[in-house]
């Protein structure tokens, strides 16, 4: 819920998912206030818009008041239990997946082009042009601060398409430049699964969604 101009970071997430065709949005929360106030910003206030009404503020009350409308939304709390990483909204919201395909958008994620466009939309129409089930999004960052990331290195289909040729999570080698994922990935259903079946994923401590990613993903420059 930081706020970044006039609106908390979590708001930008949803027009990206929208435009990407999503109208189903599984928000996974932390437990606490902190969760709360996500639910509470993205559900409708009957007693905040009667306040408003009845005070003659309609005009103010407009740039929340559809906020709920734009997609349905689920919200699902992340246990305080010693877990954490990109795999694990993944693993809680499984039910709401079932059997379809999904987005994976980490909330602290924030691109804002100028060009008005949008990089879920671009992710997917790349993983349909590739003909791959899943895409993830990467840059290119100094090698002196990659192993603070997720590395990357892809390699040239006979398609002519950026495929993942291996990906390390936080590797200590250091090169002059380095591509590093992005929290952006768009995966086919059996992700989840693949997930959930990680040996390590009954300890504590981090859980990636990369333990689904495997050679032949595309990746998106």
């Amino acid at each position: 819920m930081l706020p970044i101009l006039d609106q908390p970071v979590a708001a930008y997430a949803v027009p990206d998912c929208l435009a990407a065709g999503a109208d189903q949005i599984a928000i996974v929360t932390g437990a606490g206030e902190t969760g709360r106030q996500v639910r509470r910003y993205f559900t409708e206030d009957i007693s905040l818009k009667d306040t408003f009404t009845t005070r003659g503020w309609q005009e103010k009350y407009q740039p929340v008041a559809h906020l709920h409308e734009q997609a349905q939304f689920t919200f699902i709390e992340q246990p305080r239990d010693g877990r954490y990483g990109t795999a694990l909204p993944v693993v809680l919201a499984a039910d709401f997946i079932k059997g379809d395909a999904f987005i994976l958008l980490a909330g602290d994620d924030l691109l804002l082009r100028s060009d008005g466009g949008h990089d879920l939309v671009d992710l997917t129409s790349a993983r349909t042009m590739a003909g791959t089930p899943g895409a993830i999004a990467a840059a290119t960052v100094p090698g002196g601060i990659a192993h603070r990331y997720g590395v990357i290195t892809p390699k040239t289909n006979a398609g002519g398409h950026q495929v993942l040729d291996s990906l390390v999570e936080r590797s200590a080698s250091q090169f002059l430049r380095r591509r590093l994922r992005l929290s952006r990935m768009t995966l086919r259903q059996a992700a989840s699964r693949s997930v959930k079946r990680a040996d390590h994923w009954e300890q504590d401590g981090p859980v990636y969604a990369s333990a689904s990613m495997g050679p032949g993903r595309r990746v998106r420059r």
